[in-house]
Parts: C-alpha cells; sequence; structure tokens
C-alpha cells in the first residue's frame, strides 16, 4: 500500500490548534500503561457476571432451570427480572419517555440473544460454564421475523410512518420526461469495536452504587442504574478512564450492561464485574439498522432532478427506534437537489434486537440510496454518471428536504478539485482502454460526491478548566468520552491555545458524573467541536479574571501571573455550561475509487482511492486524516463485505464472532490511498473555524461499490446485456460474480499448446 496526504491550511497564529500533532497518549495507549476496564485489577471480594441469553426468537419462557448452575462450586447466585429491586427497565425515562425496555425478560422473548438472567461466580470463566448449565424452557414458540423483506410482505410494522415532501411530487412526476422505478437495499453491519461492553459496579456501603463503564454517554449509564436499583441518581457516580472504541454502541447497549451488574453488585453487596465476550456481545446488541427502498424519479432529457417519491423501509429490531425516521430525513438528499419530494420512512418490526446507532446512523445507508437513484438516471439515460451527478448537485440558496437553506456550499468545489488532481479525461480512457484489451477483467471508475449535515440538535456537554497556584499547571474536565478519536488532545491544544502555554502543563482527567453532571453522549462528530468551544469559553473567563494580575507584572512567565492571580484572590476554576446551540453546516467531500475484477469469480481489487474532503481549518490535521481513513474503510465494509446472517428457525445470529463475521482486512484495502483536505476555505460558523470528519467517510465507503457496478457494467455490455440493475449492498464477491451473468455454455476449454488460441475463449 501507498498513500499520500495534504493537510490544506495550517493556522500558526492559532498554534498549538491546526498543528498535525500525534495524540498525546498515543505511547502511553502503545505500552498498555492506559488502563481500560478489563484491565483494572481485581478488587476485594470481587464477583464476576455472565449473562443467560434467549436461544428463541419469538416466544414466552415456560421455566428456568438453574440447579445444575448453582450446584457448582465457587456459583453464587442466578438473578432473574423478579429480583430486580426496582424497575425492570434499561431506559431512563428521563431520556427516553414511553419507549421501555426489559433489562431481563419477565417471560415474554422477544429474539434470540435477549438477556434472561444473570449468573454470579467467584471466577469468569466458572460464570460463563455455568450459563451453559441454565436450562430454559420455552412455549408459544412463533415463527420468526429476521429480514426487512419479510417483515414487507406480512406488513410487519410500527403504526408510525413519516412523509416528508417538498413541492408537489406527484405532479412533477406526472410531467416529467422522462420516469424510472427501482429499488436498493442495505443490511445490518456490526460495530465490532476492540473493547467490548464492560461494567464494574461496588456498593458505596451507603445506599449507593459506583460505576465505572464502557459508555458513551455517561448521564444515561447513571439513569439506568439509579432506575433499575429504585434509588436516586444522586447516589450513583459513574467514571470512565478510556474506551477501546464504541462507534455508538456504547451509546445504548452499555447502559443494559451496567444495569445487570449493579442489580448483581445490588444483591450479593460486593463488587461485580460483566464484561461480554464477543459472542455474547454480538448475539445481545443491535447493530446497524438494515433499510430496503423503493423509489421512483423523474427527471429531464439531461438527467436533472425532477421529482422523487420514495419509501424506505427500517428493520428497527424488536422495538421501535425513533432515530431511525429522523436520521434518513436529515441526509436523504446528500449532495443532490431535488425540488419536489415525497419520503417516507416505514419502521418494520423483527425479531432481532433493537438497532443502535453507528457511525453515520441511518445517513451512510440513505446517502446509498440517493446515490442509487442518481446511478440509475445515468445507466437509463446512457450518459456519463460523474456528468448527471454535477448537473444535480446543491447550490447556495437551494433548500434541502429537512428545510435548511443551503449555505457556503462547497459541492461544486470539492468536486473541480478531484477532477483536476486526478486527470479524470486521462484515467477513464485509460480504464476503457483497458477494458478493451481484458476479457476476463474489468476496471472500473467512479466518483462520488456527498453532502453530511452537522446538526448539533440538543446536544451539551459540561467543561471545566481548573489553574493550580502551586505549580501552574492546568486540568481540563470535560463531559466528553475521548474513544480513540482523539477528542483529549484537540482539548489540550485548544487550551494550550487560548492560555498561550506549552501542552505539556495541561492534563486531561478521566469523565465522571461527578465533575461533568448532565452532560450529553458522545457521538455524531461533534463532542470534540462542542468540549473546545467550552474549553475557550473557559479560559476566556480566567484571562479576563487574571487580566488585572497580569498587567501589574513586567514580561511575567505563566506561572508568575498565576502565582500573583492567587495572591489577589482570583478564582482560578471556570466552568461552562452552553446556553445555546452552535450551529449547523454542512461537510462536502468527492472521492474518486478505481478497481480491478476478475468477472469469473467475483474478487477484486481495489487499486486507488483519491478523496478530496472540506475540513475548514482543522484542530489537528494528523487525527482528522486518521479519522477519515478509519471511516472510510468502515463504510467499505458496509457497503462490500460485512452481513449479519440470522437462523430462520430460532433468529439467532450466526455470525456472531470473528470467524463467521468478516470486517475489512488489509487485502481489502485501497493500494493507494490519497486524501487531500481543501485549502483556505475556513468554516465561517465552525470552532475555529473547523469542520468535522468522523461521520461523512462512512458514506464516501460506497464509491468503491458503484466503481465496481461499472466494471459489471462492462461485464455485462460485452454479454450483450446493457441497462439498469440493482446493485445491492453489500457487494460481496458472490454478489458480484453473479452480476456478471457469466454463461459457461458460452466458454470453451481449448489446448493451450495449440497455435494461436487461448486457454479460455468466449463461443
Amino acid at each position: 500500500m501507498s498513500a499520500t496526504h495534504d493537510y490544506g491550511s495550517v493556522d500558526e497564529s492559532i498554534f498549538p490548534v491546526s498543528k498535525p500533532l500525534m495524540k498525546f497518549t498515543a505511547k502511553n495507549l502503545t505500552t498498555g500503561e492506559v488502563k481500560f476496564a478489563n484491565d483494572l485489577p481485581a478488587m476485594q471480594g470481587q464477583l464476576y457476571a455472565a449473562v443467560v441469553l434467549s436461544t428463541e426468537g419469538n416466544a414466552n419462557i415456560a421455566n428456568i432451570d438453574t440447579s445444575k448452575a448453582l450446584e457448582m462450586p465457587g456459583v453464587v447466585t442466578f438473578i432473574q427480572a423478579s429480583d430486580i429491586p426496582g424497575q425492570n427497565n434499561w431506559k431512563p425515562a428521563s431520556m427516553y419517555g414511553p419507549f421501555k425496555m426489559e433489562l431481563l425478560s419477565s417471560g415474554s422473548v422477544e429474539y434470540a440473544g435477549q438477556p434472561i438472567g444473570v449468573i454470579v461466580a467467584e471466577r469468569e470463566n466458572l460464570a460463563l460454564e455455568a450459563v451453559k448449565a441454565v436450562q430454559v424452557t420455552y412455549k408459544d414458540i412463533k415463527p420468526v421475523i429476521v429480514d426487512v423483506l419479510d417483515a414487507i410482505q406480512q406488513k410487519s410494522f410500527f403504526d408510525i410512518l413519516a412523509t416528508h415532501t417538498q413541492g408537489n411530487a406527484a405532479a412533477a412526476l406526472e410531467s416529467a420526461p422522462h420516469r424510472v422505478t427501482g429499488n436498493t437495499r442495505t443490511r445490518e453491519q456490526c460495530h465490532f469495536h476492540l473493547e467490548n461492553q464492560t461494567a464494574i459496579c461496588t456498593p458505596s456501603g451507603v445506599g449507593g452504587m459506583n460505576v465505572f463503564a464502557t459508555t458513551q454517554w455517561i448521564d444515561a449509564t447513571l439513569g439506568t442504574v439509579a432506575q433499575v436499583l429504585g434509588i436516586p441518581e444522586a447516589s450513583v457516580t459513574v467514571e470512565i478512564q478510556a474506551l477501546g472504541g464504541g462507534f455508538g454502541s456504547k451509546l445504548l447497549y452499555n447502559l443494559p450492561v451496567a444495569g445487570m451488574a449493579a442489580v448483581a453488585a445490588q444483591t450479593v453487596m460486593k463488587p461485580v464485574k460483566l464484561h461480554m465476550d464477543l459472542h455474547t456481545n454480538m448475539q445481545f446488541q443491535g447493530t446497524r439498522q438494515g433499510y430496503y427502498y423503493e423509489y421512483e424519479i423523474g427527471f429531464d432529457n439531461n438527467g436533472k432532478l425532477l421529482a422523487i417519491v420514495a419509501t424506505g423501509y427500517c428493520d428497527c429490531g424488536f422495538s421501535f427506534q425513533p432515530e431511525c425516521e429522523e436520521h434518513m430525513f436529515n441526509y436523504i438528499d446528500s449532495a443532490y437537489f431535488c425540488p419536489n419530494w415525497s419520503w417516507t420512512v416505514q419502521p418494520c418490526k423483527t425479531n432481532k434486537p433493537v438497532i443502535t446507532y453507528m457511525r453515520s446512523p441511518g445517513s451512510a445507508t440513505a446517502i446509498f440510496a440517493m446515490e442509487s437513484m442518481i446511478d440509475h438516471i445515468a445507466s437509463y439515460l446512457k450518459k456519463d454518471h460523474l456528468e448527471v451527478r454535477k448537473i444535480n448537485l446543491f447550490h447556495n440558496g437551494d433548500t434541502t428536504l429537512n428545510g435548511m437553506v443551503v449555505e457556503h456550499c462547497l459541492a461544486q468545489d470539492v468536486v473541480k478539485q478531484l477532477e483536476t488532481d486526478i486527470n479524470y479525461a486521462d484515467r477513464k480512457k485509460q480504464v476503457e482502454d483497458f477494458n478493451k484489451a481484458n476479457r476476463w477483467r474489468k476496471r472500473g471508475l467512479h466518483v462520488m460526491p456527498c453532502r453530511y449535515a452537522m446538526m448539533y440538535t440538543t446536544l451539551k456537554h459540561n467543561t471545566s478548566v481548573i489553574i493550580y497556584h502551586g505549580d501552574a499547571s492546568v486540568v481540563i474536565a470535560h463531559g466528553g468520552i475521548d474513544m480513540g478519536q482523539g477528542i483529549n488532545t484537540k482539548a489540550i491544544q485548544t487550551c494550550a491555545y487560548k492560555l498561550g502555554i506549552p501542552t505539556d502543563k495541561i492534563h486531561v482527567v478521566k469523565s465522571s458524573s461527578i465533575m461533568n453532571a448532565n452532560s450529553d453522549f458522545t457521538g455524531g462528530s461533534t463532542t470534540s467541536e462542542l468540549i473546545c468551544n467550552g474549553i475557550i469559553k473557559c479560559c476566556d473567563v480566567l484571562n479576563e479574571r487574571m487580566k488585572k494580575s497580569r498587567q501589574s507584572l513586567t514580561n511575567p512567565t505563566w506561572a508568575e501571573v498565576v502565582a500573583k492571580s492567587y495572591t489577589d484572590g482570583v478564582n482560578l476554576t471556570s466552568q461552562y455550561w452552553p446556553e445555546k446551540l452552535l450551529d449547523g453546516y454542512s461537510c462536502y467531500t468527492a472521492c474518486c475509487a478505481e478497481v480491478e475484477l476478475d468477472i469469473l469469480t467475483g474478487q477484486y481489487q481495489i487499486l486507488q482511492v483519491d478523496y478530496v474532503y472540506d475540513c475548514g481549518t482543522s484542530l489537528n490535521p494528523e487525527l482528522d486524516l486518521g479519522q477519515l481513513e478509519g471511516a472510510f474503510v468502515m463504510g467499505c465494509g458496509l457497503f462490500l463485505l460485512e452481513s449479519m446472517t440470522y437462523d430462520p428457525v430460532t433468529g439467532k445470529a450466526l455470525t456472531s464472532g470473528a470467524n463467521t463475521y468478516k470486517t475489512p482486512l488489509t487485502k481489502d484495502l485501497p493500494i493507494k490511498l490519497n486524501v487531500k483536505f481543501l485549502r483556505n476555505i475556513p468554516n465561517p460558523v465552525g470552532v475555529l473555524s473547523s469542520k468535522a470528519v468522523g461521520e461523512t467517510p462512512v458514506s464516501i465507503g460506497a464509491c468503491p461499490l458503484f466503481a465496481l457496478k461499472r466494471a459489471v457494467e462492462t461485464a455485462r455490455a460485452e454479454m450483450e446485456v446493457e441497462g439498469w440493475f440493482p446493485f445491492h449492498a453489500p457487494a460481496t464477491v458472490e454478489k458480484i460474480e453473479q452480476a456478471c451473468l457469466n454463461d459457461f455454455s458460452r466458454y470453451t476449454l481449448q489446448n493451450e499448446f495449440t497455435k494461436n488460441s487461448t486457454i479460455c475463449s468466449s463461443s
């Protein structure tokens, strides 16, 4: 592999902000000095929990026989729904209202993998063995629904239908010169974070509970523990030192893990650790939602959009989640303007875990659906795919489906920059020449633009900056969670810039419910900016407080300013809570992918990916580059490789481990990956002119899929089959080979030593 990167604009006036720096904890993480939840030494008397999961997906529990498990030496107890002292509901009512979720099944089983009970034992391996000894029998077993297409056929819908309109789609569709109908779909994707869900709960001795959790949302974890124990939230403390990845799963699914561990700890009045092994984690935990889309599009002779009428069927799992509709609605139009829309989301009920947030939730699949629709138009008109995309790009003043007026639009800029950088016309010609010269190997080239709307909705975080007068060192405490994205590094850079001190004078303490009460979740690539904004506000207050003391000194050092301020009675602690939300904005990007495909096997190689991203003035280009590359690879997994498979009889997840669930590996990565951040285009509404980067590239992971489709189209054309065809995600090797329509009856095997013959030829 090889790669190039262009960090774009670096603003020396705000150094160390915008300077490409390695994460300050990178070496500590590499050497193992940073302790994650599963690394912490056992406390005195600590016990271990393991979860009994249901093996049926649509039934009622007839009996739970724990006798064999409890006879095992070292097994302490078994906990079931009736043992929960508070509410049997792991969704905090203050945050989720009527949307409830049982911590442990009270009788009805909605999916295979649903928690039924908890074993507590003296050793972790013993707890896992005891789980196998618990015998659960079922009654009223019914057929399961594990595919969204089956849910549609059986009308297994939630009675919540959302339709959004713009203009008059029906009339515009009727009068359009051209109309096409089609469909596409995406499947579930597992988070596959390196660190599985974990919680360590310790009774406080005064009726409370101390929790060390792998969570992206401390406030929700606190609310869950208090709710299931039936105690005040003020009696619970939650803290986290480091998080080994989350991608959204630890925003929601750490809540039941912490809840089960807390109930176990309260029952035995000892510390209890619950660590979900990978198999259990994937059986019990929800995934990215799968979607099936149906659409009808109206357009003119040039391919310009006139009307779209579309429905997205969302696989919600066994309970409705309002997030599925919201995220689709805000992102479905991607980078393309259509004056007339009718967009409907139909939530579907299946016997699977409830869907949860996953990096670029809803938006990645919505953007894929929109890209598929534009692709359909270009194929129908037999026009250049890039040209059709370009004439439909947003411009300043256009209105998106969710009513946002587009400002500071860079959709054309990123595409133009990419075309120039890669010499698009020459690259396209080279691909065409290669395809003419090769019968069994085909190349595809595709350019995909994207617009990603950054919206802060109601997200707020508590931020504090504290200066110690003794040595003038500084501590930052914030309500965000560093899960690998480098939020703490950006926080230190921002604080160093505002206070004018070296970064090594600043330390970030672990997040906790005491220091950072009431903070919202970390997710959506919003938190780094929100925390940095909070630090700016705190530092502004501190600088103003110390101004008089500073002015009384001549060319003082930082330590002298702090010492004088302390002597003068200055408060050296500043805390910020946002009174209003930050303004939203859009991120723009364009990507070109070139692939080479063996049409006889479906095997392929991503030869080159070129990426132009609108990053504003990056807070830290080194970290943003890593986020971009990682998100892009995750998108490649979503659109090319990853898929959950379920037993059609029981509903059990069959792909619940690394041996059956395939994520991208080194051979799946592009041979060349070139990334450029746009230069000299600061974000006028961003924190220090920056833009977020962690979500958008997931959607762009679809670009290699469409490049493969270009290669498949060439192969089909040589088989005298032309026209549009659906190309669903993930486009696995098997699906690609089948799409090539290889007709082996037309192939003849010849003697390779025969003059002027080939091993294979098309007869």
